[in-house]
């Protein structure tokens, strides 16, 4: 899905949100691979708090830079995919 916005409380809600549904597919990632993939779109601080935020709230963990979703996490991404997928 792609949104734009111009809100910054909402573009970085979103691209948190692109992160866990990334990483959810990969099950689990490198911390460093996934930010090779976006380094293109996002810089190295935005990430690092954006991938903060997601291990504080519960939603990834980052051990010894493996980023892998949690239970709570896959929740959030499945809730938010449904919500915005088109009906057919």
């Amino acid at each position: 899905m792609t949104t734009t916005t111009k809100n910054p409380r909402d573009a970085a809600f979103f691209a948190a949100l692109a992160l866990l549904e990334a990483i959810a597919a990969l099950g689990s990632v490198p911390n460093g691979h996934l930010y090779v993939r976006l380094m293109n779109d996002m810089n190295i601080n935005t990430y690092n708090q954006l991938i903060g935020g997601l291990a504080a709230g519960g939603f990834i963990t980052n051990d010894h830079d493996l980023l892998t979703i949690t239970a709570k996490g896959t929740k959030v991404a499945a809730d938010f995919t449904k919500a915005t997928s088109k009906k057919s």
